[in-house]
């Protein structure tokens, strides 16, 4: 990895595996977006870098390294596996950067000092909170082969109303089944297992569309 790398990454800007942090001095923050990646595809992270894209550089990157790994063990579950990179730049100033690969173990949380866990999800820039649904999703989603799937008179339903409206929620399934929404919810998360259907996960509450049937089915046709 080099600083030329890096300044096309910076004219590119932010994307679904690209972050940019001016300073660590809230690494809680940066404990949400290192999280993300890890419940996603994984992404690289780095410090030093302006809101406008222009590379300013940390000061004192190994003690943003140190405030970061501290708040990494403190408040991480599972603990993250994480890799640091400190890069210097032609004019002196210097970058810490984190490389953050996919996990195995996900879902990951940010646990607060209360004991509250939030897990998140990276979606395009932003990092979201991730639903109880997509937590289920990514947890049994380690081991496919333990999930079983009847396709009953729910799941028919499910599939015509898809076929009408394109989308639905949890709630919204769950009012035209007249089921439960924790029924309706176990339904859908069963039905994205099963690479069925698709989940879009939203700050404003996750979606669920039908996956087309000559779609080509990879690993991650589950999450858009």
């Amino acid at each position: 990895m080099d600083i030329n790398l890096i300044r096309q990454w910076v004219l590119k800007g932010e994307d679904e595996k690209l972050e940019f942090k001016l300073k660590a001095n809230h690494p809680e923050k940066i404990i949400r977006e290192l999280v993300a990646f890890a419940n996603t595809e994984g992404g690289f992270l780095i410090v030093g870098v302006s809101d406008d894209r222009k590379i300013i550089g940390v000061k004192y990157p190994d003690e943003a390294r140190y405030q970061i790994s501290k708040a990494a063990e403190k408040h991480c579950r599972p603990a993250l596996k994480l890799k640091h990179f400190i890069l210097a730049t032609p004019d002196s100033r210097k970058l810490l950067i984190y490389q953050v690969p996919k996990s195995r173990n996900r879902p990951h949380f940010v646990v607060d000092d209360s004991g509250e866990r939030k897990a998140y999800f990276r979606v395009g820039e932003n990092s979201i909170q991730a639903s109880p649904e997509l937590c289920t999703i990514l947890k049994r989603s380690r081991n496919p082969a333990n999930t079983a799937l009847t396709y009953g008179d729910t799941e028919h339903l499910l599939m015509q109303v898809l076929d009408r409206e394109q989308t639905v929620t949890v709630d919204s399934f769950a009012r035209k089944a007249g089921i439960s929404r924790q029924k309706a919810a176990e339904v859908l998360v069963l039905m994205v297992l099963a690479k069925v259907v698709r989940i879009h996960p939203s700050d404003n509450g996750d979606k669920f569309s039908m996956i087309p049937v000559n779609a080509a089915v990879s690993p991650h046709t589950y999450i858009s």
